[in-house]
């Protein structure tokens, strides 16, 4: 039985090579130091293989992935016997001879193990990538090896004859032997990994990174670029030609998103309710913005998003959104904040979904939400009079009016406390889920001028109820609730609100100066404080002219009748003090003259 040959340990390749670079040292030490002179040929055939060959081998060579290709001795030698090569004074040209035979030697790297493993007809999709994600890093490392030991060759005579760099070198034959030849298959693996990705099957994003950064690369191999360019990190950080990344990736990927999105969309719509695919498509967008962050250019952003966008809220989408049972008007009524937030903010990003849609769904709400208030309390009066009219069928006509409007008031009041409520959760619904959309409030004041001015009775309008609300409140009171001047304050500044909805604003000056007389002569005014700020409020909302009458009642009409009350006052105690001590004195006079009488 014939024993199988082993392979050697990694310590012993590593004492081999040891070995070898040792041998090499004092080879390249004793031509120095006995300045011998080396052929082109000779010297070429040291650099080939103790250079090139093991710098190809420890690359291509999976299990020896982390291992440096040359040790001290075996670089400071081989850099050495590459600068004594070009610098040999019975051939001047040496330099050019060795830059073309570096020339060669990357280019026959780039051919034997970039472009044909990559041309192998079996290989395609993800697993192309994963091997020309394993080319680019080694293509980088040859690159910086080379330059490394043929730095002298960069600093002196492709400066002085303007050619390209070693590492320029290196990129000009990746980009045209390695990157023209495989290019098409490239971007197709790459999609097809992006692909698997948006599935959420696992995915090496660092094998993407790794491709884009080769059509970014690419990009800036330019002549002029490559004549100066020093390593391919400096190349990477140069202001970049994104030429060969649009054309070649950016475009063919966005046109991939478009069509997997767009059949996410159809796909979603159907399965699910509005709210669902409203989370779907907030969460696509979240996962394309890191897509992009890990492995695309940052510059692709805009444009993947106007894509996403296009696909996922296309004109086709609005109507589904807003008319479907579990649409808008559905959000709306069940009070779905996140999820109105969330609408208003995709829609918001396509050019006119939001006032298209959106603003006119809102109105209807609105306003069907104020006539649902308007409609309940009119059955509600109506229910209260006909009980009213059964109870006491015997009544006077007048009688029977006033029993009307008394029956009307208490729903009235109720109805004027709901459409303040109303109008609170609407204005927070502006500001919080729909970010003070200005086309919003205009919707929103419309609805409320179309349901504010619609009254619930005949006997009493609207702007009557309201001054009666407003009246209860300045006497310190909310229907039955009693107020603080704080809790008064803050619904004064309601009531305000919902009067710049109001069109008859003069009939409501007018039923308010009846009421703010009957406080003033009745002493039923809860804080004098309070009346002269509301009506520097009625002031500031509607200007001086409507409130004159107002302030004079205040400012001069009530001090007056505090005053003739106090003199009155003061009248009364004179008054009574001065008969007290009349009916004394009387008494005495009365018996004095008494007396005169009886002695006449």
């Amino acid at each position: 039985m014939t024993s199988q040959p082993t392979t050697a340990p990694p310590a012993l390749v590593r004492q081999k090579s040891l070995d070898r670079e040792a041998e090499l040292y004092a080879r390249v030490t004793r031509m120095v130091q006995e300045r011998e002179s080396i052929s082109i040929s000779d010297g070429w055939d040291i650099l080939d293989r103790h250079g090139f060959q093991v710098l190809s081998r420890v690359l291509l060579d999976e299990s020896r992935e982390c291992q440096k290709p040359f040790g001290a001795k075996g670089f400071s030698s081989l850099f050495t016997l590459s600068f004594q090569m070009c610098n040999q004074p019975h051939d001047p040209n040496c330099s050019d001879k060795i830059y073309q035979l570096v020339k060669t030697e990357i280019e026959r790297f780039v051919r034997e193990s970039v472009v044909e493993p990559l041309l192998e007809p079996g290989l395609a999709g993800v697993s192309m990538i994963v091997k020309f994600a394993k080319a680019w890093t080694n293509s980088k490392l040859y690159a910086k090896w080379t330059a490394r030991l043929f730095a002298h060759l960069d600093r002196s005579y492709s400066k002085i004859n303007k050619v390209s760099t070693i590492t320029g070198l290196n990129m000009e034959a990746f980009r045209r032997l390695g990157f023209a030849q495989t290019r098409s298959r490239i971007t197709h693996g790459w999609l097809e990994l992006v692909d698997k990705d948006r599935h959420e099957r696992p995915v090496d994003l660092d094998q993407l990174k790794s491709s884009t950064e080769v059509f970014l690369a690419m990009g800036n191999c330019s002549d002029e670029v490559c004549r100066t360019v020093e390593s391919v990190d400096r190349l990477l950080e140069l202001k970049q030609n994104l030429d060969d990344y649009k054309r070649y990736l950016e475009a063919p990927f966005l046109e991939q998103s478009r069509e997997f999105y767009a059949s996410k969309s159809a796909e979603w719509l159907q399965s699910g309710s509005v709210a669902d695919y409203l989370k779907r498509c907030e969460e696509s967008l979240e996962k394309e913005r890191s897509r992009c962050a890990a492995f695309l250019h940052q510059s692709s952003w805009p444009a993947l998003h106007a894509c996403l966008v296009q696909a996922l809220l296309a004109d086709d989408c609005h109507q589904e959104l807003v008319e479907s049972p579990s649409g808008l008007a559905h959000l709306l009524e069940h009070g779905r904040s996140e999820d109105l937030r969330r609408m208003y903010a995709l829609l918001a990003l396509t050019p006119r979904g939001v006032d298209a849609w959106m603003v006119g769904a809102f109105q209807g709400f609105v306003r069907r939400e104020g006539h649902k208030l308007v409609a309940a309390a009119r059955g509600e009066m109506e229910a209260n009079q006909d009980q009213g009219q059964s109870s006491s069928s015997k009544g006077s006509d007048k009688g029977a009016g006033k029993g009307a409007a008394a029956s009307a008031v208490g729903p009235g009041l109720g109805m004027i406390v709901k459409m303040i409520a109303l109008h609170q959760q609407v204005q927070g619904m502006v500001e919080l889920l729909f970010a003070k959309n200005t086309n919003f409030q205009k919707a929103a004041h419309s609805a409320f001028e179309a349901f504010v001015n619609e009254d619930a009775s005949g006997k009493l309008s609207n702007v009557e109820l309201l001054v009666v609300w407003v009246d209860g409140v300045l006497k310190g009171r909310d229907v039955a609730e009693k107020l603080d001047e704080r809790a008064a304050e803050l619904r004064l500044e309601d009531s305000l609100r919902l009067l710049t909805f109001l069109h008859d604003k003069d009939l409501y000056v007018a039923l308010y100066r009846d009421a703010l007389a009957k406080r003033l002569l009745n002493s039923k005014v809860a804080s004098l404080d309070l009346e002269k700020a509301f009506v520097t409020s009625l002031k500031r909302l509607m200007g001086p002219p409507f409130t004159r009458l107002l302030e004079g009642m205040l400012l001069s009409d009530f001090a007056l009748v505090e005053d003739q009350a106090r003199d009155f006052a003061q009248f009364l105690t004179r008054e009574s003090s001065g008969n007290f001590l009349g009916q004394g004195g009387g008494g005495e006079r009365g018996g004095e003259r008494g007396g005169e009488r009886g002695g006449e």
